[in-house]
């Protein structure tokens, strides 16, 4: 599955619109890796997302005492960067998983003409047999991400076009979409445990679960985007760049009057 492109994860295309409402409001989430690819598997599609999601970036700071005081020793790159390797926790549940097909409506002399009526105007076959329970697919789909977590990290994969096989290390995508990325931002790593869940006995047929995982690669990267964006609103629209600065100088001017006010108070008790 290709990555989005920049623009195509801002969503600038729609310039930002939140829609004329025909989208539905479900947006699906794709998981799958290099394993299930070469098994020719499609991608886990999670209808609904996840109602958490958590992105977690930590920096490389070493804290050490010394006898001169606390020293901060911050392990930074090439570039120049201490960033850490960024982390992403997902917490969701199933919905209904009850397997049990609903019971057939009850027939009537004016139900049944009007079920044949709708029937031939969408040229649907007669008659209605139990309605379809969606609880199989929802579950399949749990024990497919389950299978797809617990996956071991090296795996035996065809090299090129070849009927060979070699252990490889397996990479996981995932390609995410939601209002802060409406056109999907692909997330390359590993998963950080095996899919964690829990059973209540107040909501037998509702699983919650969660899992994290680690990112060594975003696509479009995840700065740049973010700073694609930030150019885009602020050369963009001119009047919105001049609302920003004037709320930025307000900001400074305000601080600065606050910190004179403190520093004389301080003179004044000093």
């Amino acid at each position: 599955m290709p990555a989005p492109s920049l623009a195509n994860a801002l969503n600038l295309a729609n310039q930002y619109n939140r829609g004329d409402g025909n989208a539905g409001p479900r947006i699906p989430m794709c998981i799958w890796s290099d394993a299930t690819t070469a098994r020719g598997e499609s991608p886990i599609q999670l209808r609904i997302n996840p109602h958490a999601v958590n992105f977690k970036q930590p920096k490389r700071i070493t804290k050490k005492q010394t006898q001169a005081g606390t020293v901060y020793m911050h392990w930074s790159d090439e570039n120049g960067s201490n960033n850490d390797i960024l982390e992403l926790q997902f917490k969701g549940r199933t919905g209904n998983i009850n397997i049990k097909q609903d019971p057939p409506p009850n027939n009537t002399f004016v139900g049944n003409a009007l079920n044949n009526l709708a029937n031939s105007l969408s040229n649907n076959p007669p008659g209605q047999g139990r309605t379809p329970t969606q609880g199989a697919g929802k579950l399949y789909t749990w024990a497919r991400l389950y299978q797809l977590t617990a996956a071991p990290k090296l795996d035996f994969l065809p090299v090129g076009n070849t009927a060979n096989v070699t252990r490889q290390d397996v990479t996981s995508y995932i390609l995410y979409r939601s209002p802060l990325f409406p056109q999907g931002i692909r997330f390359d790593g590993f998963f950080n445990n095996v899919l964690d869940f829990g059973e209540v006995a107040e909501q037998p047929w509702l699983i919650e679960w969660s899992f994290s995982f680690v990112v060594q690669k975003t696509n479009p990267p995840l700065t740049k985007l973010t700073s694609y964006l930030n150019n885009i609103l602020m050369g963009g629209d001119q009047a919105f760049a001049q609302t920003v600065a004037a709320g930025q100088a307000a900001t400074l001017a305000n601080a600065d009057q606050n910190r004179g006010a403190q520093t004389s108070a301080n003179f004044k008790s000093g």
